[in-house]
């Protein structure tokens, strides 16, 4: 079939018809209210037309149905500067064919045309369509893992990303965690914990690749109540610098297995007080220090039985106001 440019050989011995044949891309050339005059055999062959029927053809033709409506406009465009846009055109045995057009006006003959070079995306939309699934997969993932995973950048000290069990487990959204930038710290996590925090983020700044450390701290939920995490993190970006300044974590929560801890550990202070023949009141402090512990925002005492019988006293009230127990 041929695509209807005269085979002229220039004096530098070119044969311009090849060459518009051999684009890779469906080229036409249009009048300026959109008939087509011309087209290479890229474009007879994609779109399953003969040259004599492209040019019985309004370029509206090519397009799908509800894309009609918007040719006048990319037309008149065309006619005086560069227009590149998506589109989609049927092919005549009905497929449709994803895009993206590069119009321009030229001289055709001594009179105004429009040269349009029409690119297939086809492949392109089909890697984004995959590129968006495999997205989704992560997305839901992540949403379905029974940790927290989180991005934290370490030189706006705020949180970039965090995943639903955030939400779930600690009531907290992921807007209203990224809303408190750098006060995000001093906000949630205990006040006892942020020194370790901070030294552990300066940390991470010279750190290597695949580099893995982790850190236990306390976080306080949204109805007040403290919990204890465990976090795992590695090195996720670097600044121009080479430096760490964005890390990735999953954080898990450990409060159950850390009471257990400090009630063991607890214990066995007062035992040993006890077997060391320590006073009674400093003995039952520490019994008192150890369950205000485990009891986050409890002030604990005990009350002991005097010799009367009848009357009760502080023992060991190591938490308690002076003028409370006096």
């Amino acid at each position: 079939m041929k695509s209807g440019i005269p085979n002229t050989t220039q004096s530098g011995g070119f044969d311009y018809q090849e060459i518009f044949d051999a684009y890779p891309d469906a080229v036409f050339v249009l009048s300026p209210e959109g008939r087509i005059l011309r087209a290479n055999q890229t474009a007879i062959q994609r779109y399953g037309y003969g040259l004599s029927e492209l040019q019985r053809m309004h370029v509206r033709d090519l397009a799908t149905p509800e894309m009609r409506e918007r040719v006048p406009v990319h037309l008149a465009k065309a006619q005086h500067t560069a227009d590149r846009f998506e589109w989609k055109h049927r092919c005549r045995d009905g497929s449709e064919l994803p895009v993206e057009i590069d119009a321009r006006p030229i001289m055709q003959f001594g009179s105004g045309a429009i040269l349009a070079c029409v690119r297939d995306i086809s492949g392109q939309e089909a890697l984004q369509r995959a590129s968006e699934g495999q997205k989704h997969l992560l997305e839901r993932t992540l949403d379905t893992e029974p940790g927290t995973v989180y991005i934290f950048d370490l030189l706006e000290q705020r949180n970039l990303y965090i995943n639903r069990h955030w939400l779930d487990a600690y009531g907290y959204t992921a807007e209203e965690t990224q809303a408190m930038g750098g006060e995000l710290l001093s906000r949630i996590f205990h006040p006892d914990d942020l020194p370790s925090i901070t030294a552990n983020h300066a940390a991470w700044r010279q750190a290597v690749d695949g580099e893995m450390r982790s850190i236990e701290y306390r976080v306080r939920d949204k109805t007040g109540g403290w919990h204890w995490l465990m976090s795992r993190e590695t090195p996720f970006s670097r600044d121009a610098g080479g430096k760490v300044s964005q890390i990735l974590g999953i954080a898990h929560d450990v409060t159950e297995r850390k009471m257990g801890e400090l009630l063991l550990n607890g214990q066995n202070r007062v035992l040993e007080m006890v077997a060391a023949g320590a006073e009674l009141q400093a003995s039952l402090s520490e019994l008192v220090l150890m369950v205000e512990e485990l009891s986050s925002g409890m002030l604990g005492s005990i009350l002991l039985l005097d010799k009367d019988g009848i009357h009760l006293h502080h023992g060991a009230a190591p938490s308690l106001p002076r003028e409370y127990v006096t």
